[in-house]
């Protein structure tokens, strides 16, 4: 479903009209589907049906996978519609954090699963590939790769705190991700081999997708657009960046009715048309460089429009004052 929304974002930005209708119709037709078919208030979760054709293939069933909300964190990386609607979203991230993420990863050995590869030893904290709180291991299926439920993957467990980051559930984002960095201390291991399946294994970059996601960044650069959210310390935030043809620092301070925001550039070019921020509570004025901008608000995010382009060049700083 997050394709084919970035499918209609693509085709939007090339004109072509009638193909991003169409992907659009189809994630929505799709996203109905999986909020009514796959939805359990008695889990509360996303569960997979089992085709009854395949019946022994390896499957998950009533299982609480660590990936069945997968296409959302993409889809809030990209500023894409939502996949999965908020609140039933936030309640399968409470189960799965509550359910997956264990202290003694070693220790989760649910009837009918085979012992897993070793990702984890005694005593260290991870998010387990799926958990059965309501029985079913027993029917996961034959094959090799059932034995993966129990294993804990870096790259799986990035996804879950960046969307955990993305809902606002900060301190499990955090747990998750602290998870991880323990296990891979360099006392222990390699802290610059956070293997996952095999040595090196591209699925632990999604720790980038974590950082995006703390920062609250958002970007498109043919449109100029820029924006930050900052999920950690907003009072007080600093943190790097990167565009098209640039990278640079965002520092935000907040100070009383008041939200001062510095895009600093340290490399290349920026430009810039729209500027998001999340504040504290309502605006009623925008400065940009010292001259008032019109914006627009919604809840805690403002937007702000730019009368025209601006090009932020490296050495150069964009000041945003906001204040309450």
């Amino acid at each position: 479903m997050a394709t084919l929304h970035a499918g209609a974002a693509m085709a939007t930005e090339l004109g072509a009209d009638p193909d991003a209708a169409r992907y659009t119709r189809l994630a929505e037709r799709g996203s109905a589907y999986l909020e009514s078919a796959l939805w359990s208030e008695e889990y509360g979760y996303f569960f997979q049906r089992v085709d009854p054709a395949h019946p022994t293939a390896p499957n998950s069933n009533r299982g609480c996978h660590i990936d069945q909300m997968y296409g959302q964190t993409y889809a809030d990386q990209l500023g894409l519609p939502r996949v999965f609607p908020a609140g039933k979203a936030r309640t399968a991230l409470t189960s799965l954090f509550r359910n997956n993420f264990v202290p003694d990863a070693a220790s989760y050995r649910p009837p009918g699963i085979p012992a897993p590869r070793v990702y984890a030893m005694p005593g260290e904290a991870g998010t387990v590939m799926c958990t059965w709180p309501h029985g079913g291991s027993t029917e996961a299926g034959q094959g090799g790769v059932v034995g993966y439920f129990n294993e804990v993957w870096t790259g799986q467990e990035y996804q879950l705190a960046a969307h955990l980051f993305a809902e606002g559930m900060v301190a499990e984002a955090l747990a998750v991700t602290r998870g991880v960095h323990d296990r891979h201390d360099a006392r222990k291991r390699n802290p610059y081999n956070e293997i996952e399946c095999s040595d090196h294994y591209a699925r632990a970059m999604m720790s980038y997708g974590v950082y995006l996601a703390a920062c609250g960044y958002e970007y498109h650069g043919p449109r100029g657009r820029l924006g930050f959210a900052p999920r950690l310390s907003p009072e007080d935030f600093r943190a790097a960046f990167t565009t098209a043809e640039g990278w640079g620092l965002y520092r935000q301070k907040r100070r009383g009715d008041r939200q001062e925001c510095a895009i600093e550039l340290r490399h290349g070019s920026l430009r810039v048309r729209t500027l998001a921020f999340e504040v504290a509570g309502p605006v009623r004025s925008v400065r940009v460089n010292g001259r008032r901008a019109a914006f627009t608000a919604e809840g805690a995010r403002v937007e702000i429009t730019l009368d025209a382009p601006l090009t932020v060049r490296a050495g150069s700083t964009l000041e945003v004052i906001l204040d309450r």
